[in-house]
């Protein structure tokens, strides 16, 4: 959702190589990494975040490559925090290398705003230092929504857009509700909260 803006309004190639890492709550790795995380002989065990995937092939990295039409699968680099829900989505950019024009973060925001409109589950962090808490990003503040949060962060030299939404609710359940809902013919959020 972070790069198909900028994919179709020309700002990123679909020759560029992307890059972006994620950290999602363990629950994402179905019952028996709940059950590891929340075993209590393993209280200590998994406190730091945890780097997955690194023969750099994941399952969703074909999913990827081809919902965006791109030349190359992202560089995509996942790990598993020690929290049960939530997701932080980060993709990296170097303004001189990957971003085909000049662009400032407004505008980046404004190509978002425009693209993402008639999304009542898609919100577009503008205020981004009252968005932080104390210069923090928490992965969990979207749980038990279908709410997807999309910000962007940016330097002289590089851009940062980070997607964050509830891994068992957007990320899961929670699309598929929505899906669901589309093709009934119902109301798109029955049943979900923002």
């Amino acid at each position: 959702m972070a790069m198909k803006p900028l994919l179709e309004n020309s700002i990123v190639s679909p020759k560029d190589k992307i890059v972006c890492h994620s950290i999602t709550g363990y629950s994402g790795g179905g019952r028996a990494l709940i059950d590891a995380y929340e075993e209590p002989e393993n209280k200590g065990k998994f406190d730091s975040q945890r780097p997955y995937a690194l023969g750099l092939s994941h399952k969703h990295l074909p999913e990827m490559k081809h919902v965006l039409g791109l030349k190359h699968a992202p560089f995509f680099t996942p790990s598993v925090g020690n929290f049960k829900q939530g997701m932080l989505v980060m993709s990296y950019l170097v303004k001189s290398e990957f971003l085909n024009k000049k662009i400032t973060r407004k505008e980046v925001l404004a190509i978002y705003k425009d693209y993402y409109k008639d999304e009542q589950f898609v919100k577009i962090i503008e205020d981004d230092i009252a968005y932080l808490d104390d210069g923090f990003l928490d992965a969990m503040n979207c749980n038990n929504t279908n709410r997807i949060e999309i910000s962007v962060y940016d330097s002289e030299d590089y851009m940062l857009v980070i997607s964050r939404l509830d891994n068992l609710g957007k990320g899961a359940s929670g699309a598929a509700v929505q899906n669901m809902n589309i093709m009934l013919g119902l109301d798109e959020k029955l049943g979900l909260k923002i």
